[in-house]
């Protein structure tokens, strides 16, 4: 099965490369075998998770100071946005990241059928979640040099964010039925069922815990260091880019042998 719940073709899933997905991470660090769940590529999964709450968190800063910049940019006061009066690019500052939303919205639109059809009947899987994993760490670096001048580029480079971010999910969670693929066939469908719920559980919570923990960090760390609300974002979106380029290469990287599936 794949992400919208479509039988996936079996050469699809033979002739798929074999993933780091939890390869290097899970088999590597932690050793095949030493986990509770049925599959080593589980922690794998999870930790995408985390990458995902990491980058979601991101956009809270990110966005507060774009919307100063852009305030700033259209002559208004910062603290009274509801009467400026002010245009740049031709938009009011607080409608820049709503139009953003909706230019993203327009390009996941035409391109997520395609991206799912490519999913579920080609071997390309793992390569569409690799590319949207450097997509994203990426955008998440250079969205780091976020200021005055920069913040327009930023802000349409957020489009490639959200765009990346929706297109990796539909990769991520295309996996998730083969995590307990074996424990069905050995075990019953009762046996999966119950370990999916539980994986299930556990990425929200630690995707919900990861959020928490970046808004602790950065906020810390710019509270700290005494910066504003533009250089609190450019540091966060550096520490998150950094993070979420180590995390994305342990767990896509590819090996040659077959792990996991």
């Amino acid at each position: 099965m794949a992400s919208n719940g479509t039988v996936r073709s079996s050469n699809a899933t033979e002739n798929e490369p074999k993933a780091g997905f939890c390869a290097t991470f899970c088999a590597c660090c932690c050793g095949k075998g030493s986990f509770t769940y049925d599959s080593t590529e589980t922690v794998a999964y999870l930790m995408d998770g985390v990458c995902s709450g990491a980058i979601i968190m991101s956009n809270i800063f990110l966005s507060s100071a774009v919307l100063d910049l852009a305030a700033k940019a259209a002559g208004c006061d910062t603290d009274d946005l509801q009467n400026c009066k002010g245009r740049v690019y031709g938009m009011r500052p607080e409608d820049i990241y709503s139009a953003t939303a909706s230019v993203a919205g327009v390009v996941m639109a035409v391109m997520l059928p395609l991206i799912g059809a490519i999913i579920d009947h080609t071997n390309k899987r793992m390569q569409i979640g690799q590319m949207t994993a450097l997509a994203m760490a990426a955008v998440t670096l250079a969205q780091a040099c976020v200021n005055k001048d920069t913040w327009f580029f930023v802000t349409c480079l957020q489009v490639v964010s959200i765009c990346a971010y929706t297109f990796h999910n539909l990769a991520q969670l295309a996996y998730l039925p083969e995590l307990t693929a074996n424990l069905e066939k050995n075990q019953g469908v009762e046996a999966a069922d119950k370990e999916r719920n539980v994986i299930n559980s556990q990425g929200t919570f630690w995707m919900f815990a990861t959020e928490v923990l970046t808004i602790i960090v950065v906020y810390g760390l710019g509270t700290a260091l005494g910066l504003g609300n533009v250089d609190t974002a450019a540091l966060g979106q550096a520490l998150i880019g950094v993070f979420i380029f180590v995390i994305y290469w342990l767990i896509w990287s590819e090996r040659s042998e077959k792990v996991g599936w």
